[in-house]
């Protein structure tokens, strides 16, 4: 299984190093980019799964693992597993104890069993209700680790990474981390741990969405750090064409953040023909659901037409949102941009992108689950204390000026409360005629 993880840093760096010579001269900003994706897909999307498939790992006696950082090189990091009390929340921390290297590693596991299956359908955003109740003790964990770190003569750069549910989990640990850091710096508290991070960076790889709360409160306390200087925040994000998983959630963290705030780099890929049908198929598939379902007709055709849409697409989606884009080959092998935050159109570009959500596959999820609901609704008993508090100020929060986003979740919403509407008089009509012919029998 490490032997596994160790072969595909190699993949990697040859993939890297192919263009490597060409680019140092002549794009070497393009090139220090592609490293950094390189990682960032490596650290999300390899690590976690391959660290996962290892049953018992011993704190005692920790695993090595090679890792490809973003300057290039493979370093040797040892492995312990993240503390969590839920099975489907899958984390790990990669640590090097030498002087001269300052990363830390936090990487976590996205959707592969039945416990991670409940965790993506948590409402109001996967993930978000079992994070909140374990991130506690990942904080202390993460706290008594950084306290190890204090030789350090440069402090700590903490990478935290993630995959489809696991960049979720990434982005609701890099708020926590955000936060803890911002009260420590509030409260003058000059010895603690959190001071030892001077560099933060956020990989995450066809992430689900957040929730709002989450993405609000990061945004409050990085504006509150930037104030300060400390730390450099990053966001390495990879995204891909055609994956629905990442129209999940209500947000992403920082996706309106100023260079000053956090320095934020987009790849985006898009999957050719696999994103153009699924763009298509759901623009026609939403129509015809939609509209015979305002109209009151063939309401069970409507349904048949979405859940043959969604099965149809799943396998498609499914390519999109698994495949690898640094391994044996180029990521210029498909068609994909890069966007930054450094000019006025890429900030534009990336907070469109990373503002959930598609109308679209929104409204599709909508009908979805009037049709079936079996997502666990979010309510202050179903969070941990300290995020109870934060949950009844949003509750709380006074109204704001119509947004186009305002628009887009009340036509959900009526959507959502017409379908739901449709299935209860259906299902009262059926249940008339059956009682009915019980009595004319």
């Amino acid at each position: 299984m490490f032997l596994n993880s160790n072969n595909k840093a190699a993949q990697i760096c040859n993939t890297v190093n192919d263009y490597d010579e060409t680019l140092r001269v002549k794009d070497p900003v393009l090139l220090q980019q592609k490293k950094a994706f390189a990682s960032c897909e490596h650290l999300a999307h390899d690590i976690p799964y391959d660290l996962a498939k290892e049953m018992f790992i011993d704190p005692n006696d920790p695993p090595e693992v090679s890792v490809f950082d973003e300057d290039g090189t493979i370093r040797k990091y040892r492995v312990i597993r993240l503390h969590s009390n839920h099975d489907g929340l899958v984390g790990f921390v990669l640590y090097d104890h030498t002087k001269d290297n300052p990363r830390l590693h936090i990487v976590f596991r996205g959707t592969k069993n039945n416990p991670s299956v409940l965790r993506d359908v948590e409402k109001p955003a996967p993930g978000y209700i079992s994070f909140s109740q374990n991130a506690p003790q990942i904080l202390t964990q993460l706290q008594h680790i950084l306290d190890g770190f204090r030789y350090k003569p440069s402090g700590v750069h903490l990478y935290i990474s993630g995959h489809s549910l696991g960049g979720a989990d990434a982005q609701y640990c890099t708020t926590e981390v955000i936060k803890a850091l911002s009260t420590a710096v509030a409260n003058g508290d000059t010895n603690s741990s959190w001071h030892l991070i001077k560099a933060l960076t956020l990989n995450h790889v066809n992430s689900a969405g957040v929730t709002n709360l989450t993405a609000a409160k990061c945004k409050y306390h990085a504006n509150l750090l930037a104030q300060t200087s400390k730390p450099h925040i990053k966001l390495n994000i990879l995204r891909v064409g055609g994956d629905g998983v990442q129209q999940s959630g209500e947000s992403n963290i920082l996706h309106d953040a100023t260079p000053n705030i956090a320095q934020i780099a987009l790849l985006k890929v898009e999957n050719g023909w696999e994103g153009w049908f699924n763009k298509r198929a759901a623009v026609a598939t939403t129509l015809v659901a939609v509209g015979t379902g305002f109209l009151g007709q063939f309401a069970l055709v409507s349904k048949a037409m979405a859940l043959g849409y969604m099965l149809i697409t799943s396998h498609i989606g499914h390519r999109a949102h698994t495949s690898h884009h640094f391994k044996d080959r180029d990521p210029s092998e498909a068609n994909h941009q890069i966007f930054t935050n450094d000019t006025a159109e890429g900030s534009a570009i990336i907070s469109q992108k990373l503002t959930n959500q598609s109308w679209v596959l929104t409204t599709i999820a909508a009908a979805a689950s009037a049709i079936v609901d079996i997502s666990p609704s979010i309510t202050p008993s179903s969070i941990s204390p300290q995020h109870s508090a934060e949950f009844e100020v949003v509750q709380n929060e006074p109204s704001r000026s119509t947004s186009p986003e305002d628009v887009q979740n009340l036509l959900t919403a009526c959507i959502r409360q017409k379908l739901a509407k449709m299935v209860a008089e259906r299902s009262c009509e059926a249940a008339q005629r059956k009682a009915a012919a019980r009595a004319e029998a």
